[in-house]
Protein backbone atom coordinates (compact mmCIF):
# COMPACT_ATOMS: atom_id res chain seq x y z
CA UNK A 1 0.00 0.00 0.00
CA UNK A 2 0.94 3.55 -1.10
CA UNK A 3 0.59 6.52 1.31
CA UNK A 4 1.49 10.07 0.63
CA UNK A 5 1.44 12.77 3.32
CA UNK A 6 0.67 16.64 3.10
CA UNK A 7 -0.62 19.71 4.87
CA UNK A 8 -3.88 20.62 3.50
CA UNK A 9 -3.73 22.95 0.92
CA UNK A 10 -5.92 25.61 -0.33
CA UNK A 11 -6.76 24.22 -4.28
CA UNK A 12 -3.63 22.95 -4.65
CA UNK A 13 -1.21 22.74 -7.61
CA UNK A 14 -1.09 19.94 -10.13
CA UNK A 15 1.79 18.18 -8.42
CA UNK A 16 -0.33 17.70 -5.16
CA UNK A 17 -2.94 16.07 -6.98
CA UNK A 18 -0.57 13.58 -8.77
CA UNK A 19 0.96 12.86 -6.22
CA UNK A 20 -2.96 11.77 -4.69
CA UNK A 21 -3.56 9.85 -7.95
CA UNK A 22 -0.83 7.82 -7.80
CA UNK A 23 -1.43 7.05 -3.47
CA UNK A 24 -3.93 4.48 -2.15
CA UNK A 25 -4.04 6.75 0.97
CA UNK A 26 -3.12 10.13 1.72
CA UNK A 27 -2.94 11.72 5.10
CA UNK A 28 -3.53 15.27 5.65
CA UNK A 29 -1.76 16.95 8.36
CA UNK A 30 -3.92 19.14 10.53
CA UNK A 31 -2.01 18.85 13.76
CA UNK A 32 1.67 20.55 12.50
CA UNK A 33 2.10 24.05 12.95
CA UNK A 34 0.37 26.67 10.68
CA UNK A 35 2.94 28.34 8.65
CA UNK A 36 1.46 31.56 7.44
CA UNK A 37 1.96 32.82 3.81
CA UNK A 38 2.14 29.12 2.71
CA UNK A 39 -0.06 27.11 0.14
CA UNK A 40 -1.76 26.32 3.16
CA UNK A 41 -3.74 30.14 3.02
CA UNK A 42 -3.02 30.85 -0.56
CA UNK A 43 -3.21 29.96 -3.90
CA UNK A 44 -1.99 30.80 -7.46
CA UNK A 45 -4.14 31.55 -10.49
CA UNK A 46 -3.79 33.54 -13.61
CA UNK A 47 -5.32 36.72 -15.33
CA UNK A 48 -3.79 38.93 -18.11
CA UNK A 49 -1.24 40.29 -16.11
CA UNK A 50 0.14 37.30 -15.06
CA UNK A 51 0.31 34.55 -12.00
CA UNK A 52 -1.45 36.26 -8.76
CA UNK A 53 -2.08 35.02 -5.04
CA UNK A 54 -5.39 34.21 -3.76
CA UNK A 55 -5.15 34.10 -0.16
CA UNK A 56 -7.13 33.04 2.53
CA UNK A 57 -7.13 35.61 5.35
CA UNK A 58 -6.35 33.74 8.96
CA UNK A 59 -6.60 34.77 12.65
CA UNK A 60 -2.96 35.09 13.52
CA UNK A 61 -2.34 37.20 16.67
CA UNK A 62 -1.53 36.04 19.50
CA UNK A 63 -1.39 32.57 17.86
CA UNK A 64 1.85 32.16 16.22
CA UNK A 65 2.18 28.66 17.12
CA UNK A 66 -1.60 27.43 16.41
CA UNK A 67 -2.26 24.15 14.83
CA UNK A 68 -3.07 24.18 11.59
CA UNK A 69 -6.86 22.86 12.70
CA UNK A 70 -6.78 25.69 14.97
CA UNK A 71 -6.91 28.19 12.23
CA UNK A 72 -9.81 29.98 12.03
CA UNK A 73 -10.81 32.12 8.99
CA UNK A 74 -11.35 35.63 9.41
CA UNK A 75 -14.60 36.89 7.83
CA UNK A 76 -15.50 33.67 5.64
CA UNK A 77 -18.94 35.20 4.44
CA UNK A 78 -17.13 38.36 2.72
CA UNK A 79 -13.23 36.65 2.18
CA UNK A 80 -15.49 33.20 0.03
CA UNK A 81 -17.13 36.11 -1.70
CA UNK A 82 -14.16 37.79 -3.07
CA UNK A 83 -12.80 34.79 -4.13
CA UNK A 84 -15.18 33.53 -6.70
CA UNK A 85 -15.73 36.83 -7.85
CA UNK A 86 -11.74 36.85 -8.60
CA UNK A 87 -12.15 33.25 -9.95
CA UNK A 88 -15.21 34.15 -12.34
CA UNK A 89 -13.23 37.64 -13.61
CA UNK A 90 -10.03 35.68 -13.87
CA UNK A 91 -12.23 32.54 -15.51
CA UNK A 92 -15.18 33.40 -16.73
CA UNK A 93 -14.35 32.74 -20.87
CA UNK A 94 -12.53 30.13 -20.04
CA UNK A 95 -14.03 27.19 -21.87
CA UNK A 96 -15.10 24.66 -19.25
CA UNK A 97 -15.44 26.76 -16.13
CA UNK A 98 -19.45 26.31 -16.33
CA UNK A 99 -18.74 22.37 -16.00
CA UNK A 100 -17.16 22.83 -12.46
CA UNK A 101 -17.73 26.26 -11.40
CA UNK A 102 -21.43 24.80 -9.55
CA UNK A 103 -19.01 22.26 -7.27
CA UNK A 104 -16.55 24.35 -6.48
CA UNK A 105 -19.04 27.12 -5.36
CA UNK A 106 -20.67 24.50 -3.79
CA UNK A 107 -17.43 23.77 -1.37
CA UNK A 108 -17.65 27.98 -0.56
CA UNK A 109 -21.19 28.11 0.25
CA UNK A 110 -20.64 25.66 2.63
CA UNK A 111 -19.57 28.77 4.77
CA UNK A 112 -16.69 26.77 6.54
CA UNK A 113 -14.75 28.72 9.37
CA UNK A 114 -11.70 26.32 9.99
CA UNK A 115 -9.17 26.79 7.22
CA UNK A 116 -8.65 23.06 7.30
CA UNK A 117 -12.49 22.32 6.85
CA UNK A 118 -12.02 24.31 3.71
CA UNK A 119 -8.84 22.85 2.24
CA UNK A 120 -10.51 19.25 2.93
CA UNK A 121 -13.31 19.81 1.30
CA UNK A 122 -11.68 21.54 -2.10
CA UNK A 123 -9.19 18.45 -2.17
CA UNK A 124 -12.39 16.14 -1.81
CA UNK A 125 -14.43 17.92 -4.30
CA UNK A 126 -11.75 17.92 -6.87
CA UNK A 127 -10.62 14.89 -6.55
CA UNK A 128 -14.21 13.60 -6.89
CA UNK A 129 -14.10 15.75 -10.56
CA UNK A 130 -10.93 13.76 -11.81
CA UNK A 131 -12.38 10.58 -10.30
CA UNK A 132 -9.55 9.65 -8.13
CA UNK A 133 -10.77 7.47 -5.81
CA UNK A 134 -7.73 7.78 -2.84
CA UNK A 135 -8.50 7.23 0.64
CA UNK A 136 -8.44 10.22 2.75
CA UNK A 137 -7.42 10.80 7.02
CA UNK A 138 -6.40 13.37 9.23
CA UNK A 139 -3.13 13.39 10.86
CA UNK A 140 -5.28 14.20 14.30
CA UNK A 141 -6.80 10.85 13.79
CA UNK A 142 -3.48 8.80 14.79
CA UNK A 143 -1.26 9.20 18.18
CA UNK A 144 2.40 9.37 18.29
CA UNK A 145 5.17 12.34 17.73
CA UNK A 146 8.72 12.76 17.44
CA UNK A 147 11.05 14.47 14.87
CA UNK A 148 9.70 15.09 11.33
CA UNK A 149 10.88 11.82 9.47
CA UNK A 150 9.55 9.45 12.95
CA UNK A 151 6.58 11.26 12.94
CA UNK A 152 6.12 10.30 8.94
CA UNK A 153 6.99 6.73 9.87
CA UNK A 154 4.53 6.04 12.65
CA UNK A 155 2.05 7.59 10.08
CA UNK A 156 2.48 5.05 7.58
CA UNK A 157 2.87 2.48 9.76
CA UNK A 158 -0.34 3.28 11.39
CA UNK A 159 -2.18 2.70 8.16
CA UNK A 160 0.00 -0.73 7.38
CA UNK A 161 1.19 0.89 4.76
CA UNK A 162 4.57 -0.43 2.96
CA UNK A 163 5.30 2.54 0.33
CA UNK A 164 6.20 5.99 1.35
CA UNK A 165 5.64 8.30 -1.85
CA UNK A 166 7.73 12.03 -0.99
CA UNK A 167 7.22 15.03 -3.10
CA UNK A 168 10.63 15.82 -4.37
CA UNK A 169 11.82 18.22 -1.91
CA UNK A 170 11.64 15.19 0.77
CA UNK A 171 15.06 14.80 -0.04
CA UNK A 172 16.45 17.67 1.56
CA UNK A 173 15.03 16.69 5.58
CA UNK A 174 14.03 12.90 5.36
CA UNK A 175 16.16 10.56 7.52
CA UNK A 176 16.05 7.87 4.94
CA UNK A 177 17.39 4.91 7.18
CA UNK A 178 14.64 5.48 9.79
CA UNK A 179 12.00 4.42 6.78
CA UNK A 180 14.26 1.25 5.66
CA UNK A 181 14.59 0.65 9.50
CA UNK A 182 10.78 0.14 10.03
CA UNK A 183 10.38 -2.27 6.67
CA UNK A 184 9.06 0.82 4.76
CA UNK A 185 10.10 1.77 1.11
CA UNK A 186 10.73 5.15 0.39
CA UNK A 187 10.53 6.42 -3.18
CA UNK A 188 9.93 10.46 -4.56
CA UNK A 189 7.06 11.22 -6.97
CA UNK A 190 8.62 11.60 -10.83
CA UNK A 191 5.83 14.48 -11.58
CA UNK A 192 7.27 17.09 -14.33
CA UNK A 193 5.28 19.82 -14.72
CA UNK A 194 3.05 19.54 -17.97
CA UNK A 195 2.41 21.76 -20.70
CA UNK A 196 -1.43 22.65 -21.41
CA UNK A 197 -3.21 25.17 -23.11
CA UNK A 198 -3.57 28.33 -20.86
CA UNK A 199 -5.13 31.51 -21.66
CA UNK A 200 -3.24 34.92 -21.02
CA UNK A 201 -0.07 34.52 -22.62
CA UNK A 202 3.39 32.60 -22.03
CA UNK A 203 2.57 29.01 -20.21
CA UNK A 204 2.75 29.36 -16.34
CA UNK A 205 3.46 26.58 -14.14
CA UNK A 206 2.07 25.75 -10.68
CA UNK A 207 -1.30 27.16 -10.70
CA UNK A 208 -3.94 25.65 -8.67
CA UNK A 209 -5.40 22.90 -10.18
CA UNK A 210 -8.08 25.09 -10.99
CA UNK A 211 -6.42 26.44 -13.70
CA UNK A 212 -6.14 22.85 -15.64
CA UNK A 213 -9.55 21.90 -14.88
CA UNK A 214 -11.33 25.34 -16.25
CA UNK A 215 -8.45 25.25 -19.22
CA UNK A 216 -8.73 21.58 -20.26
CA UNK A 217 -11.79 20.62 -18.63
CA UNK A 218 -12.68 16.44 -19.29
CA UNK A 219 -9.18 16.18 -20.70
CA UNK A 220 -7.72 17.10 -16.89
CA UNK A 221 -7.75 13.74 -15.81
CA UNK A 222 -5.14 12.30 -18.54
CA UNK A 223 -3.10 15.18 -18.26
CA UNK A 224 -2.12 14.39 -14.98
CA UNK A 225 -1.95 10.97 -15.13
CA UNK A 226 0.99 11.55 -17.69
CA UNK A 227 2.63 13.93 -15.83
CA UNK A 228 5.42 11.48 -14.73
CA UNK A 229 9.07 12.39 -15.90
CA UNK A 230 9.24 9.92 -18.58
CA UNK A 231 5.93 11.50 -20.26
CA UNK A 232 6.48 15.22 -18.90
CA UNK A 233 9.63 15.58 -20.43
CA UNK A 234 8.71 14.77 -23.57
CA UNK A 235 5.99 17.25 -24.01
CA UNK A 236 8.05 20.30 -21.88
CA UNK A 237 10.61 19.57 -25.02
CA UNK A 238 8.06 19.68 -27.88
CA UNK A 239 6.93 22.88 -26.42
CA UNK A 240 10.31 24.21 -24.70
CA UNK A 241 9.84 27.60 -26.50
CA UNK A 242 6.67 28.13 -24.58
CA UNK A 243 7.80 26.23 -21.25
CA UNK A 244 10.08 28.61 -19.08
Amino acid sequence: MIVAIHQPNYLPWMGYFYKTLKSDVFILVDNCQYIARSYINRTRIKSARGAEWMTIPVYSKGRRFQAIRDARIVSPVNCFAEHQKTLLHRYGKSRWLDEYWPRLQGVYSRGFERLVDLNVAFIEEICSILAIKTKFHLASEFPGGGTKTVRLVELCKAVSADTYLSGAGGRNYQEEEAFKAEGVELCYSDFVHPYYEQRFGDFVEGLSIVDLLFNCGPAAREILEKAGASVALGVAQAHSGRVP
